[in-house]
């Protein structure tokens, strides 16, 4: 079986709106994501008996080191789709290249990736619009992960506790530098004082079909919110200053927190410029990189 990989690539909330905690604990969401073409490498390396991942790179320790219990969501992924349709036992390899616990789905994109990486192995695979549905096994942004992966389009909407999920607008092309201060972050932590507060409104994104300029982008963000930012500053202050060093970078012309943090990201009005900005962070001892927004592999349906 010759190896193959893919690229999970890092979620970037442009917006979050979340409203009131249900009765069934789950937040609603309004959301609509890019995905940078960068993140974790998720790889198939061999046939074997049961299902395992090896990790390596510069974060691997966050989860080769976690409590005793803890589930890597490949795992999780691989025995979702081994559950639904005939695949075979493999061994993963995964690359922790970016930071685990920080807001930018990592963990769920790479579970997305396994299951995709598998199905191509299967000898009836699944259809995209299939592997988006049960990607809910993967958690609330399972779906919206999944959807990068599997359909063409630089931005996708999720919205209900993320399981619906739709295209978004057409955009220019776009880059982001991306920064994240080395803390992670409990999202359990931040919806608790989020759900000490009355939930901002309007939670509804109103959401044009067409972004002709990124100018048209950014006064777009710039009129919603990321509803887990001020929670999450509250928790960890740096995260605020980190935001105030983003807006200051020549040629930011928007910055905010993505999912329930600690990373920051900025949108920048030249690839050149996001790079500087990503290696300023760098310079002041955070993890940062910069990419474009990404189109999916689609090809699946």
């Amino acid at each position: 079986m010759p190896s193959a990989s893919l690229i999970a690539p890092a979620k970037i909330n442009l917006a979050l709106h979340v409203g009131a905690v249900q009765p069934d604990g789950y937040h609603p969401v309004d959301t609509l994501c890019a995905f940078l073409d960068a993140g974790d490498r998720v790889s198939i390396e061999g046939r074997a008996d049961e299902f395992s991942v090896q990790i390596d790179g510069p974060f691997a320790a966050a989860l080769t080191d976690a409590p005793q219990g803890t589930t890597n969501l490949i795992l999780t992924g691989a025995r979702l789709l081994a559950d639904a349709i005939e695949v075979p036992m493999v061994r993963f390899g995964l690359h922790k290249a970016v930071p685990a616990a920080s807001g930018i789905g990592g963990g769920t994109a790479n579970g997305a990736a396994a299951m995709v990486l598998l199905n191509r192995l299967a000898p009836q695979p699944l259809s995209a619009d299939a592997l988006i549905r049960l990607a809910r096994g993967l958690g609330a942004d399972g779906p919206i992960c999944m959807a990068s992966l599997v359909k063409a389009g630089r931005v996708s909407r999720a919205q209900g506790i993320g399981e619906r999920v739709s295209n978004g607008p057409a955009t220019p092309p776009f880059t982001l530098a991306i920064a994240n201060p080395g803390l992670p972050v409990s999202t359990g932590r931040v919806f608790h004082v989020f759900d000490d507060a009355a939930p901002p409104a309007p939670f509804e994104l109103n959401i044009p079909a067409r972004f002709s300029t990124l100018s048209q982008l950014v006064q777009w963000a710039k009129g919603t919110r990321n509803d887990l930012q001020s929670p999450a500053v509250a928790l960890e202050p740096v995260i605020a200053e980190g935001l105030t060093a983003m807006r200051q970078r020549p040629g930011c012309m928007a910055a905010r927190m993505s999912g329930s943090g600690a990373t920051l990201f900025g949108l920048f009005n030249s690839a050149t410029a996001a790079r500087r900005g990503a290696r300023w962070f760098a310079g002041q001892g955070w993890w940062s990189t910069a990419g474009w927004a990404s189109h999916g592999v689609g090809g699946l349906g």
